[in-house]
């Protein structure tokens, strides 16, 4: 009996997810980083958990470059700025009692308010106002915020620092 070895090499190469992480922190707007090389996505690799969450959270657009020889190429592409300190975040006035809220609740280890709570605590008209204000600071990539479920509180991270409240019931 004749036994056949084969040798099959791996279908696609991925750099550590650190590089990923390292180069989104310092990119500039319209940079490329090739973050796997191979024939099919990486997607039981870290990284590509890690380039999905900042796609999501745009920060880079994902792409592929088939090369000549038919490998693709896998590439995070910055697209927008990175979030500035959150002590330079805020645009105007309930932006910034909106971010003094959180660091407060941050400080003292204290569940994130609802929006009726920040509502009064921040002395903005109403609730949907918070919430405008929350969307908003979303948008500008200066906060991120996971809604846990629906008698649960939400966690919210300001993305310059990666510290998150603590998660708490209603």
């Amino acid at each position: 009996m004749t036994t056949a070895t084969f040798h099959i090499a791996a279908l696609t190469v991925c750099r550590p997810s650190a590089e990923l992480l390292a180069w989104a922190a310092h990119a500039r707007i319209g940079e490329n980083f090739i973050f796997a090389v191979g024939r099919v996505e990486p997607r039981a690799d870290p990284i590509w958990a890690l380039a999905r969450s900042l796609a999501d959270a745009r920060r880079v657009t994902l792409t592929r470059r088939r090369r000549d020889d038919g490998v693709i190429e896998f590439i995070a592409q910055r697209i927008r700025e990175t979030a500035r300190p959150a002590d330079a975040a805020p645009v105007d006035d309930d932006d910034d009692a909106v971010m003094r809220a959180i660091k407060r609740r941050l400080n003292l280890r204290l569940p994130m308010a609802t929006n009726a709570e920040l509502a009064r605590e921040c002395s903005l008209k109403d609730q949907s106002r918070a919430s405008y204000v929350l969307r908003r600071l979303i948008g500008r990539g200066v906060i991120q915020v996971i809604e846990i479920g629906p008698s649960q509180r939400r966690v919210v991270t300001v993305v310059a620092t990666r510290q998150k409240t603590v998660e708490g019931s209603l």
